[in-house]
């Protein structure tokens, strides 16, 4: 079976289709959604609404559409509330959850979001996961129906009211009129943030009067003002005309505040605008300056905008010098640029400094997006017009680069790549996230061999051509390796038993001084460091038998762990192809699934034609407990189950639905929404679901004009196993993540993260 396909379980057998008149449509995997989801519209997943009535969003596979579908898995979004009908035009609750793990069990599902509260003190209806009875239960969440109305008993006889309203997260109060009517409730729950700070009457800020209520009155028309005020977005300064009259009233706590606009900007040098009766930083004829500035946008140095950033056009001077590099085309944003002091220098490897948790190079999420240096004092620092390097930021960061900055028009990447000559900063720390590689012949370390210790995967002389790597250390075919120890061109490879006899299949003869300079073997690659090193590749070319099946990596039995540089087998996926590996031993006649390792490895694949049919042993026996026998990688009986909460796939017992031997199947149909039965050809089930696959099939026959038209609806309900990420499932090797100048990769600044270490 093709590594993909098994890493995917052919999307875990979504063989849905729909056939209508002489029109096929097929749905394909949609970039956004959920691994290996199928849906039209991505961006529909996780949205806050839950799309149950079409495609295949509320299923497994698909994350039970985001968590849209139910309670305590939906998030709501800017412009969509869970548990809302599209565009939040009525509450429809969670009727629709079908998540396992949450979904609603009661005895008449029809009785949720009926208009009537099914809540008789022990019933399941009225909880959180249903819903609160889909909604019934409380006034803000019901919606009467045919059937019932609002807020009535049973019968609609009665109006109870609202008294058996549990749902934590709705507005209860005895009279919804009165909220947002001008007048400040006191009254239980009214002025409580779950009821909107009683619709804003108890805040200046908030309060719409109404023809009933003045704000900022009592019942009977006394003026009581905003004491009451609650809402802590609302400002509660007393005296607005205060606000933003040129003078500081910090010792009144309420007007220096957020809410209140840190006291309209009186406080702070870049925000206040002095006023005929005010003159900024003054009380009265003496000078109190702005030490009471709390604005962060304008917290700079006490408050008083240092010179270097008078000029700055930014809206907010906060985050210059913190670490991260605010570069942006919009002015009111940006700040790197020169009036503001190219952002206080974090935008620069060479004088950017880390803030707390915030580390240079990095975003606010803590990924690495390197840097983007435009400062000329620095661009200029090796300004050696001869010096044709891309970015001339590169140099003397403290990151050796390769390609053309390691030369001496740059000054040998300024420095970077000696011990001697390269200065750590708080971006990068010499010599560790890249190797040293010393060119300059001024330096003690000139030409000294990339470090490396005995043992490693990369050594010189141990017959394996280290001729290509991400890492300056790995690369040892250079004349101060002395050629790699002449590992690296045939002539001159000595073999581990000290003859002329390498099996090396990937070499280029670079030594001038060997018979066969320019050499190379047959294996090329774009990294021969790859090859050997426990991580099976199974992209670029690498597992061919050329290169020995990478090395030798691909297999349980033939790869080996060879150094501290490498990684340990079976760390990385295999994918046996080898056809001389023991895995792929005694498999002999017609059974076309590559590799035939996957038959007979304890797991049950269904996905690949004929795999698990007779031609195939019944995958081995994989797919029945009589005939399964478990190995190092698999447990008979286990799969792969998606988990809502973390988004990814559990390995756990899911059974042995797919068991079609004959000889050994159970004697189960499924029955379809139509009462009719079927049950699966095991000769011609060649992978057309996984779990308990069924056909649900619907002919609706008529004649029309003479033509008869059938439409044939075939809906495949599928269980979610997947084969995925243990040992023989094979993974693309990421190429090495690349510092960046803004969101373009370079040839330098090489940063291993998931791919390949050496």
């Amino acid at each position: 079976m093709p590594f993909a396909a098994r890493t995917a379980a052919a999307a875990v057998g979504l063989a849905f289709a729909a056939v209508a008149t002489a029109t096929t449509s097929t749905t394909t995997a949609t970039p956004g959604a959920p691994a290996y989801c199928a849906v039209a519209d991505s961006s529909q997943i996780g949205n806050a609404f839950c799309n149950s009535d079409s495609g295949l969003y509320n299923t497994a596979i698909c994350g039970w559409d985001g968590g849209d579908c139910c309670a305590p898995t939906c998030t709501d979004t800017a412009t969509q509330m869970c548990g809302y009908a599209f565009n939040n035009t009525r509450a429809i609750a969670f009727k629709q959850c079908k998540d396992p793990k949450y979904a609603c069990q009661v005895p008449n599902a029809t009785s949720l979001g009926n208009g009537y509260c099914n809540d008789d003190g022990n019933s399941v209806y009225n909880t959180a996961i249903c819903g609160w009875d889909g909604g019934d239960c409380c006034q803000q969440t019901c919606n009467s129906t045919a059937d019932h109305t609002c807020g009535f008993d049973a019968d609609n006889d009665l109006f109870i009211g609202y008294g058996r309203c549990d749902d934590p997260t709705v507005c209860v109060v005895a009279d919804f009129s009165a909220l947002g009517n001008g007048f400040c409730n006191l009254d239980s729950n009214y002025n409580t943030l779950l009821c909107g700070w009683d619709g804003g009457d108890c805040c200046y800020d908030t309060c719409e009067s109404s023809s009933n209520f003045t704000c900022g009155t009592a019942a009977n028309g006394a003026v009581i003002g905003y004491a009451n005020c609650e809402d802590p977005s609302a400002c509660k300064a007393a005296n607005r005309s205060r606000l933003g009259n040129g003078f500081c009233d910090a010792e009144f706590e309420s007007f220096n505040s957020e809410a209140c606009g840190w006291d309209g900007g009186d406080c702070c040098a870049a925000s206040c605008t002095s006023t005929p009766q005010y003159t900024c930083g003054y009380n009265g004829n003496v000078s109190i300056g702005y030490s009471r500035c709390q604005d962060p946008d304008y917290l700079v140095t006490g408050g008083v905008v240092p010179p270097e950033l008078v000029d700055c056009q930014a809206d907010s001077l906060r985050d210059v010098g913190n670490g991260f590099c605010d570069s942006d085309s919009d002015p009111a944003v940006n700040l790197n640029a020169a009036s503001c002091d190219w952002d206080g220098g974090d935008c620069c490897a060479q004088t950017c400094e880390n803030e707390g948790v915030q580390l240079c190079g990095q975003d606010q999420e803590g990924e690495t997006i390197g840097f983007f240096c435009i400062n000329p004092e620095v661009l200029d620092m090796w300004g050696n017009a001869s010096c044709a390097v891309q970015h001339h930021s590169y140099l003397g960061d403290g990151y050796c680069d390769g390609a053309g900055y390691n030369t001496a028009s740059c000054d040998w990447d300024g420095g970077d790549c000696c011990v001697g000559s390269c200065v750590t900063n708080d971006a990068y720390e010499c010599g560790v996230l890249s190797d040293f590689d010393c060119r300059d012949p001024n330096q003690t370390d000139y030409l000294t061999c990339p470090r490396y210790v005995v043992g490693q995967r990369a050594t010189s002389g141990n017959s394996i051509c280290d001729d290509t790597a991400a890492k300056t250390s790995s690369r040892l075919n250079t004349f101060a390796c002395g050629w790699d120890g002449g590992d690296c061109c045939p002539s001159t490879c000595i073999g581990p038993n000290n003859v002329t006899e390498c099996a090396n299949q990937w070499y280029t003869c670079r030594d001038p001084n060997a018979n066969d300079t320019g050499a190379v073997g047959p294996c090329v690659v774009t990294y021969t460091s790859y090859l050997g090193d426990g991580a099976c590749d199974i992209s670029g070319g690498y597992n061919r038998a050329v290169c020995n099946w990478d090395g030798g990596d691909c297999c349980p039995s033939t790869c080996k762990d060879v150094g501290s540089d490498s990684y340990e087998c079976g760390a990385r996926p295999f994918q046996c192809l080898d056809p001389d590996a023991t895995e792929n031993a005694g498999y002999t006649g017609d059974c076309p699934v590559t590799p035939l390792s996957y038959v007979g490895d304890g797991f049950c694949d269904t996905t690949t034609p004929f795999q698990n049919s007779r031609r195939c042993n019944w995958d081995g026996g994989d797919c029945c407990p009589q005939t399964c026998i478990s190995s190092d990688v698999y447990t008979c009986g286990n799969g792969y189950e998606f988990n809502n909460e973390t988004g990814e796939f559990d390995y756990v017992f899911v059974g042995y639905y797919n068991c079609e031997d004959p000889a050994n199947r159970p004697n189960t149909t499924t029955t379809t929404t139509t009462t009719t039965t079927t049950t699966s050809n095991p000769d011609n089930n060649v992978g057309g679901g996984a779990g308990a696959s069924a056909g649900v099939g619907a002919i609706v026959g008529g004649v029309v004009g003479g033509v008869v038209v059938i439409v044939v609806i075939v809906v495949v309900v599928y269980v979610f196993v997947i084969k995925k990420n243990t040992k023989y499932i094979a993974q693309t090797d990421e190429p090495p993540v690349q510092h960046t100048q803004g969101n373009t990769a370079t040839e330098s600044h090489v940063e291993l993260a998931q791919g390949n270490a050496i």
